[in-house]
């Protein structure tokens, strides 16, 4: 959520859903060669990237960058099959330093798009640079973007902006497919930890027209997440693995 957080590095994790357990984590060689195409389901995930590409951040680390996250993808489908293999992001990527400011995000969703992803969630500094370009980079990323709480209050009842949830069937080696829904989720602190105009209805009416399912209690974006997971669980998901923006500390604390 917050750049100084972000910027420290670029995180790649992997997670791989054995079919009798599960090993969370960063990958490890070992487990990686011993499995066969069809023995794992494996989620890499990247958050809070903020325009880090490749340049050392201030305490003179170098983040992974895209090119050797796209490698790593290729390899990880080459090892568990490409139909096992997901790449996923928790938000904030668009916004963080030059390449962002002067594209207004646009360059960050072409990296990605070239990267592979698959799914990704609003953080809230994908709305930094207004609603217009917020659409205008969603409809050019090739990734579904979800969230079960991100609505449009302007209809009688709110609407949700996108899916809130999407089901990835995986292939068994044993044949059959594992089902694996992922839900998004997105912080109520994006009104403030935005830009506020961006949801504004105009700059002379500040009613905001957009909403996170926010309330003073945290009840109404905990409803919104249960409602996409029992969902998920009704159409048939196996796993359901949550891609949430709400900070280290979790906002709101429920």
């Amino acid at each position: 959520m917050s750049n100084e957080l972000s910027r420290r590095q670029f995180l790649a994790g992997a997670t791989a859903f054995a079919l009798g357990g599960a090993v969370f984590g960063l990958p490890r060689r070992a487990f990686a060669d011993d499995a066969q195409a069809g023995s794992a389901i494996v989620i890499l995930h990247t958050n809070d990237v903020h325009c880090a590409v490749g340049e050392a951040d201030e305490k003179g680390a170098t983040p992974l960058g895209y090119s050797a996250l796209a490698s790593y993808v290729a390899d990880r489908k080459g090892v568990f099959g490409s139909g096992n293999v997901t790449l996923v992001d928790a938000g904030d990527a668009v916004q963080g330093n030059v390449m962002g400011t002067l594209t207004q995000g646009q360059a960050l969703v072409d990296i990605m798009n070239a990267t592979g992803y698959d799914y990704v969630i609003p953080g809230n500094h994908e709305f930094d640079y207004g609603m217009p370009q917020f659409n205008h980079l969603v409809g050019s990323a090739n990734a579904t973007y979800l969230s079960c709480n991100f609505t449009d209050k302007r209809p009688e009842v709110p609407t949700l902006m996108f899916a809130p949830y999407a089901i990835q069937d995986y292939p068994l080696a044993g044949g059959g497919t594992a089902r694996v829904a992922f839900v998004g989720v997105t912080t109520p602190a994006t009104l403030t930890a935005s830009s506020p105009k961006s949801f504004w209805r105009s700059d002379d009416d500040h009613t905001c027209v957009y909403g996170f399912c926010e309330d003073d209690t945290g009840a109404a974006l905990a409803a919104a997440v249960q409602n996409a997971v029992d969902q998920a669980r009704t159409a048939g998901a196996d796993y359901v693995v949550l891609l949430a923006h709400l900070g280290q500390d979790g906002s709101p604390d429920i």
